[in-house]
């Protein structure tokens, strides 16, 4: 029973001794198991975001959307043309 005590007090002791002693931080570089992930691959055209799972590189690829032009603009200024024609030669007629 003595020795349980002797060695609770002294690790008291030793408790009280290491908080009354001022800290000295190590600077501490964790290391990483897995090798470092490849750069991104360098474009002119913008890409998705990546995405990375587990080490695996992956780029998801831009979302095309088709579009069907039913007008085309020739057709569109003809028409708007048209109705300024007919105001021109109506105003000069009415002169």
């Amino acid at each position: 029973m003595a020795s349980i005590q002797e060695a609770l007090v002294s690790l008291r002791q030793e408790i009280g001794n290491q908080q009354s002693r001022s800290l000295v931080v190590q600077d501490e570089t964790l290391h990483d198991s897995l090798p470092p992930l490849p750069p991104p691959p360098v474009s002119t055209v913008p890409q998705a975001s990546p995405y990375v799972l587990h080490g695996h590189y992956e780029v998801t690829p831009p979302v095309v959307v088709q579009t069907t032009v039913v007008d085309d603009a020739h057709a569109r200024m003809d028409r708007i043309e048209q109705p300024m024609r007919q105001l021109r030669v109506s105003n000069c007629s009415a002169v």
